[in-house]
Formats: structure tokens, sequence, C-alpha cells
């Protein structure tokens, strides 16, 4: 959810170290401008796609969002507008999706989209196993992720989360966690990373994580 806050952006960026990728939304304002400083900070740079959802209104995707209920060339546009609003990206985290992905059909048009130029799919969680197993059926570069850490917001969900995460990385290897930019996440996340070294993990880039994490 990246670029809206100005502050949260630029905690972001300059508080998390660089192997911590970071996902804008498209519907935030400046994201090229956003994108360099991330760079150049040693950021990997993600933008995310909104998807249709079960939950709608309470979870509200947006104009740009892909819909079951549109025709294959209409949601390749806005698949298109989405991925106008800014360039140099690594790939594509889905947001919400859970009416969206059941459209097998509308979610492997979209994915061979992405594929075609070259894009990381990553789906966001929450949405069930099918976009996974399409994505892994054509092959496109994927990663998933395992858990958000920061919903619900307080301290003792927060921690329990990630043993859940350091649990899953024992397990198979590599996990994926997501969280938003609010200044108690980034400390909660910061005071973490510096106990990785005695447990034997390494922290990389959201890139690092395609094709290792098993479907199922």
């Amino acid at each position: 959810g990246l670029g809206f806050s100005r502050t949260a952006t630029q905690a972001a960026i300059r508080k998390l170290p660089g192997d911590i990728s970071l996902a804008f939304s498209p519907y935030a304002g400046k994201l090229n401008d956003w994108l360099l400083r991330a760079r150049l900070a040693g950021h990997e740079v993600f933008l995310e796609l909104p998807l249709e959802s079960k939950k709608f209104p309470l979870e509200d995707p947006g104009p740009l969002a892909l819909s079951s209920s549109f025709q294959l060339a209409d949601n390749k546009k806005q698949l298109y507008k989405v991925m106008s609003k800014m360039g140099g990206y690594v790939g594509l985290v889905s947001i919400m999706g859970s009416k969206f992905n059941e459209a097998e059909a509308q979610v492997k048009s979209i994915l061979l989209e992405i594929k075609k130029h070259g894009l990381m799919y990553v789906d966001g969680g929450g949405a069930g196993q099918g976009a996974r197993n399409i994505a892994a059926e054509i092959k496109i570069p994927k990663a998933f992720v395992n858990i958000t850490l920061d919903t619900p917001p307080d301290e003792k969900s927060f921690n329990k989360k990630l043993r859940l995460l350091e649990n899953a990385v024992k397990k198979y290897s590599g996990g994926v966690a997501a969280m938003h930019a609010t200044p108690k996440s980034i400390e909660r996340i910061r005071g973490w990373i510096k106990t990785l070294k005695d447990k034997k993990f390494n922290l990389v880039p959201l890139s690092a994580m395609a094709d290792i994490q098993p479907i199922q």
C-alpha cells in the first residue's frame, strides 16, 4: 500500500533494509518518483494488482480492479492501465481477489499477459489456491504471501505470526511475509531482523523466492 502516505513511504524506503521489497499502490501519485527513490535505496519494487473480492464493499479494490464479470479483453485493458502507472518494477502483487481468482479462464489470461512482459506474479494471499496452480501450470515466475504480519495490528498477534513465518521457513526453506508501513510495524520488523543471524535465517528480496515455495 505504499505511495499514499509520504511519511510512511519515506519511512519504508529509508528505515527498512534493501532486501525488503516494496509494493506500491496503482492508485497513488508520483509513482515513478517513488520508484527511483526506492531503487536508489536498494529496494526491489513491485506494483499492486487489485482484483475483485467476494467481500465487496467491505473490501473495495477500486476502479482499476479486474473483475470476473468483465470480458477477457476488458480485463486486459484494466491490467494495462495498472501496468502503465509506473515503470521498472519487478512484478505484480495481487490485492484481494477472492472472487476473481475463481474465474480460471480470466486468471489464466491475465497471468499469460504478465508472463509475456517478463514480470513476476506474487499472490497476495487469502484468495485460495486457484491463481497459484495456474501460475505453476503456465510457468510464470511466482511467489505467494504466507502471512500478513499486521492484520490485526496488535503486538501479540504480530509476534505470533513471526513465529509462524519462522516455522514455514524451517519447513520449506523459505517464506514470504507482508506488512503495512506503519511506524509500529517498521519498528517491530527491524527488531526481528536483528535476530535473524543467530537463527541462521537470511533476509532476501522477493524475487529470490520465485518458484521456491511449494504450491500445496
